[in-house]
């Protein structure tokens, strides 16, 4: 079963209404708070977004490596996010195509699951970047003197 959350939910459904054979393999669950979307993220088998090239900020994704299961990105995440999904050891699959998509859904029913590195997740929390920003403000105050 396809499950949507997010505030597109209105619009992903047309589309589903127009292009799945069966929509009633489609669940439009709206926007879901934090905690009811991490829940489901970590139940589902496979994860997917649609990447944003304008946006630097990897928050999906690193909130998607924190659900511990494969990604789907369509149709491409950037070279740091697969950096990072290689230092975490997260099955990242990078999707331009539809094909590329049952491609990789194939490959992901027929392999095991890695553990992702928490020690290496931690980095990317809130709390650490949030430290490392500080530092870097307070660097910039000390040049400024």
């Amino acid at each position: 079963k396809l499950f949507y959350a997010g505030n597109e939910g209105n619009n992903v459904q047309k589309m589903v209404n127009a292009s799945l054979a069966d929509p009633s393999l489609f669940e439009n669950l709206g926007f879901l708070p934090m905690g009811e979307l991490q829940r489901l993220q970590r139940q589902v088998g496979v994860n997917a977004y649609i990447c944003n090239s304008a946006s630097l900020l990897h928050q999906k994704f690193i909130e998607l490596c924190a659900a511990q299961r494969p990604i789907i990105v369509v149709p491409n995440e950037s070279k740091e996010a697969i950096s990072i999904a290689n230092l975490l050891n997260t099955q990242l699959y990078n999707c331009p195509q539809p094909e590329i998509v049952c491609e990789s859904l194939g490959k992901i029913l027929n392999s095991g699951r890695p553990a992702i590195r928490q020690d290496i997740l931690t980095n990317y929390s809130w709390k650490v970047q949030t430290e490392k920003l500080r530092e870097v403000f307070q660097r910039a105050t000390v040049i400024q003197k």
